[in-house]
């Protein structure tokens, strides 16, 4: 039997085709612009289900997870990143192309649950995922299982700054023009100062939001994800002097699943939620508010 998980991004729709143990066995991702329109995205949601399924006989079930809010009774999004998805039921798009249970959940939370079956926290300690991207959302793991979803400024705090188009722009106004990574990364590496300083007003904004995570979670880690990670090995050492500033110790790593972990924490929801599971387990998260 296989199990399909799809991640759906703002700017890419990424699925994977896995056995019951999280083995991955096909894999399928479209580009979009989520701007084209609600109607085009779910139409590419609807081509890398098809893709998969096509490819692998005995599909059984089907997790699907996006950023944002949604509701846990009614399966609607009610806040998402997503242009034109507020109002939807993801479950509604693959459950036309594939006659087997739907399951929908936030991406945050499923990329941690995925880390806890497959990656960073499989040792079931308490972890919080702070996943950097269009916006910032984070997800708490302990006592094995995920305990809630939230946004940085539920912390009290609103740091934009730290989205991934804040962080783009910051670097293209500070070096002069648009580059690529490669290109900001090796300018980094030959001492450029104004992409260090990007990365250190960053860093200090990302600090603000770890004290709070800190003093109100007290994690035994914290693991970084979303698209900002590609940075992190280079504002790890800012980031490092920011918290002892703040007199602050923690774990702080990135997650061992990359860009797979949404997949696969999708699919363990469809696992953990599938009527034939005997032991009862925690149904979809809510977003705190």
């Amino acid at each position: 039997m296989r199990i399909i998980g799809i991640h759906c991004g703002r700017l890419e729709i990424r699925g994977l085709a896995c056995s019951h143990s999280g083995r991955i066995l096909n894999a399928a991702r479209i580009a979009v612009e989520a701007e084209g329109g609600a109607l085009s995205y779910m139409q590419n949601i609807r081509s890398v289900a098809n893709t998969l399924a096509q490819a692998n006989t005995g599909v059984c079930a089907v997790g699907i997870v996006c950023p944002g809010r949604i509701d846990p009774h009614s399966g609607l999004i009610s806040c998402t990143t997503i242009p034109g998805f507020v109002g939807t039921d993801l479950r509604d798009v693959v459950k036309g192309l594939l006659n087997v249970p739907v399951y929908e959940e936030n991406s945050t939370a499923a990329s941690l649950l995925g880390e806890h079956w497959l990656g960073a926290a499989k040792d079931g300690k308490k972890t919080v995922l702070l996943k950097l991207g269009m916006e910032t959302e984070a997800a708490v793991f302990a006592q094995q299982k995920i305990q809630g979803v939230y946004y940085a400024d539920e912390w009290g705090i609103k740091k934009e700054g730290l989205s991934l188009p804040a962080f783009s722009s910051a670097l293209e106004e500070a070096f002069g023009r648009s580059a690529c990574f490669e290109e900001y990364e090796d300018r980094f590496r030959r001492g450029d100062p104004r992409i260090s300083a990007v990365l250190r007003s960053f860093s200090a904004d990302l600090a603000d939001l770890v004290k709070i995570i800190a003093h109100r979670e007290n994690p035994d880690r914290i693991l970084i994800g979303g698209d900002l990670t590609v940075w992190f090995q280079s504002f790890f050492p800012f980031l490092e002097q920011e918290l002892q500033a703040r007199r602050l110790s923690l774990v702080i790593e990135t997650g061992q699943l990359g860009t797979n972990a949404g997949c696969l924490g999708a699919v363990r929801i469809c696992l953990d939620r599938s009527p034939d599971r005997k032991e009862p387990v925690a149904g979809p998260v809510s977003a705190w508010k």
